[in-house]
């Protein structure tokens, strides 16, 4: 960009409540739709053992399937470099133990109709995420058919909607990878958040058990169901989801002692918001943003996911509340968002990809 815009809204350093020191620095701009294609919004963001940052965002507005274009920044976010689409939608991102890079494309569409057996694709890098093969057909096993959802979904959705990789991959202990999974089965009126396991390298994802699921019809038409979830170890060696229910509605999380095979019933974490990241930090702090409304993060002393400590708002504004975070130093975090701002064009808003560093420290 060659003019920075006015920040609007976006917070001066603060701490947070307990036990912890949280210092918010000075936001930047990644990419600007002012001056870049497309929409530059809902950012998601993955870190390689190399301290290389993978950042995806959508070139399209909010329709399914929507374009994404990917960034690459070898400077803790200060600088990005555009980075070649590996599928039409990098949802999932995971360095294996070994080096090797897996990088998901979000849907896994029914074989046929009413068929239990998904296709997907995915991408590998065997050089630590510099170069990457494929497209590589993923397979997805479910005990039930993916099915369309019912009601109809709003019209700029054009794809039937499958099994959906979201997020997270996590490397088991013994080699094995679990991953986060959303969708409608034959029979759902709502989303399911589901964990399912793969034996093979991530070649193919077996159902292992559902994280959430209700129908409840007492909530009103903006609770969706179990969506858009996240899976992060904790302190205690546990495996921790949060999970979207619904725009304006408070995430839940659900806990694994059994690397995944079963789940806390879900409970309300409080705090309303779209599509949260959660991180374990190396000072054993556990991270996770979340926005809509606002672009806020929640931080528990303890890393278990049973002691959140209230949320410090980073920016005000509004967009998507779509939000990124990773360690990218011990205690520090990088955290991306998009946000609206005036261009000066006279042709009204534009949006920004932004990112700021917060420090985590225990007092």
């Amino acid at each position: 960009m060659t003019n920075e815009p006015t920040p609007i809204n976006e917070l001066k350093p603060e701490e947070a409540p307990d036990s912890l020191k949280v210092t918010i620095g000075q936001p930047w701009t990644i990419s600007s739709s002012a001056t870049g294609e497309g929409q530059h919004i809902y950012p998601h963001l993955w870190r390689l053992g190399d301290g290389t940052l993978l950042l995806d965002y959508h070139l399209d507005p909010d329709i399914d399937p929507a374009k994404r274009a990917c960034l690459r920044s070898g400077d803790n976010g200060k600088t990005w470099t555009p980075d070649p689409p590996r599928v039409d939608r990098e949802e999932s991102v995971v360095q294996l133990r070994d080096g090797t890079v897996l990088g998901y494309d979000y849907h896994a569409l029914p074989v046929a109709p009413g068929s239990k057996q998904s296709k997907g694709v995915m991408f590998r890098s065997r050089d630590g995420g510099k170069t990457f093969a494929g497209p590589i057909e993923v397979t997805v096993n479910m005990p039930r058919a993916s099915r369309e959802p019912l009601p109809k979904p709003d019209p700029k959705y054009g794809v039937v909607i499958a099994m959906v990789f979201w997020r997270s991959v996590l490397e088991l202990p013994n080699g094995n990878l679990l991953a986060s999974l959303l969708g409608w089965w034959d029979g759902d009126s709502k989303y399911r958040s589901v964990a399912a396991i793969s034996k093979d390298q991530g070649l193919t994802f077996d159902y292992l058990s559902t994280v959430g699921y209700d129908p409840d019809p007492e909530l009103d038409e903006r609770y969706e169901g179990y969506d858009e979830s996240v899976f992060s170890w904790t302190s205690a060696g546990d495996i921790l989801c949060m999970m979207r229910v619904g725009s304006f509605h408070s995430l839940r999380q659900a806990r694994s002692t059994d690397h995944g095979r079963t789940w806390s019933q879900p409970v309300s974490v409080g705090v309303a918001s779209v599509d949260p990241d959660m991180v374990l930090m190396s000072n054993g702090v556990l991270a996770c943003s979340y926005g809509r409304p606002g672009n806020n993060i929640m931080f528990d002393p303890t890393g278990t996911g049973r002691k959140w400590q209230e949320q410090i708002r980073v920016y005000d504004g509004g967009l998507t509340g779509y939000t990124g975070i990773r360690e990218i130093a011990p205690g520090k975090l990088l955290y991306v968002y998009d946000r609206p701002f005036d261009d000066g064009s006279g042709h009204g808003l534009a949006n920004t990809l932004r990112a700021v560093e917060i420090t985590v420290e225990r007092k």
